[in-house]
């Protein structure tokens, strides 16, 4: 499927490469070819790239963050004439304190669309269809991360058919960020870690472009430090034993509890230059398995976003702040 990414407002211009990358994994997996994500400053500059999209592509998505969620999803439903109605549901959610119109807004949604509602009602997405054509709405704030990778994840797993060349989702996003290394002429360097073999196996099946990823023999030592500074050392010093511009690793499984419950957690990182980009990923309730490729996932758009930034004319981050 076609899949189209844009971003408007300030929230949108200040994304940092990991959260561009845990975006972008979420739809990767059902687009034919690589979805960035377009950044505008406004709903007027985003008019033209909406227009283009729905006209050329099956699914479009727009992304805003607080600052401008309300004004977007207002000029989104005048623009497109959508027929909309309340949600009670939402409604009910919402704070007291806030103001009916806001209230009103914040609950109305196209007829027939697919609601995500955040934790209080407030920046819940929709999904829209007409035809074969899809528009989602999609807020940058607060901690709609979580609904992004679950409910919509799953909603997009229902609905969208996968590529027809599709195998294991990781094993896809493999064979797309080795074929953009290779025209690149980069080379990787993956750290010797447990986990490791989420990125040998697809390297193992991803034919000449494969090449690109070069295993370091350097036993990781084990984690003495904070786990997010001991996974970016493994890629630095991946990078530094196979000579190569670019290092990634994905650390060991850690067991994480928090309010009575337990979940796992993974960092990956991306050593580039003298920089490194790191991230983590929970498992929710995936099984160990289905949660390590979907780490492979990330890490592999991560890459791909790192790839994009140093040789694009934006400027990739420094250390990322959880």
């Amino acid at each position: 499927m076609k899949i189209s990414l844009l971003s408007v407002g300030d929230a949108a211009e200040q994304l940092n490469i990991a959260v561009r990358a845990r975006i972008q994994a979420v739809f990767s997996v059902f687009a034919e070819e690589d979805c960035p994500i377009g950044q505008y400053a406004d709903f007027k500059q985003l008019l033209r790239p909406l227009s283009d999209s729905l006209a050329d592509k099956q699914f479009t998505v727009v992304f805003a963050g607080s600052d401008c969620f309300e004004s977007v999803k207002q000029s989104l439903i005048r623009a497109l004439h959508l027929k909309c109605e309340l949600s009670l549901d939402i409604i009910e959610q919402l704070p007291e304190d806030m103001s009916a119109v806001r209230k009103e807004l914040h609950g109305m949604f196209p007829v027939n669309a697919v609601v995500f509602p955040s934790s209080d009602g407030m920046y819940s997405a929709f999904c829209s269809r007409a035809g074969t054509q899809y528009l989602l709405l999609c807020p940058l704030c607060g901690n709609y991360m979580h609904v992004l990778e679950n409910d919509i994840y799953r909603f997009l797993s229902r609905t969208v058919s996968l590529p027809s060349d599709a195998g294991e989702p990781y094993i896809m996003l493999f064979r797309r960020v080795a074929s953009v290394l290779s025209q690149r002429n980069l080379s990787v360097a993956v750290a010797a870690t447990q986990t490791a073999d989420f990125v040998r196996t697809p390297a193992s099946m991803g034919g000449r472009n494969a090449s690109c990823f070069k295993f370091s023999s350097l036993p990781v030592p084990p984690c003495d430090c904070e786990p997010q500074d001991h996974t970016a050392r493994a890629a630095s010093s991946a990078a530094s034993a196979c000579n190569t511009v670019l290092g990634v690793a994905m650390s060991n499984i850690f067991l994480l509890k928090r309010n009575g419950s337990e979940q796992y957690v993974v960092y990956i990182a991306v050593a580039h230059d003298t920089n490194v980009t790191v991230s983590r990923v929970y498992s929710g309730d995936l099984p160990v398995k289905d949660f390590l490729k979907k780490t492979a996932c990330e890490l592999f758009s991560l890459l791909s976003c790192i790839v994009e930034a140093l040789y694009g004319n934006a400027e990739p981050d420094d250390f990322e702040v959880f």
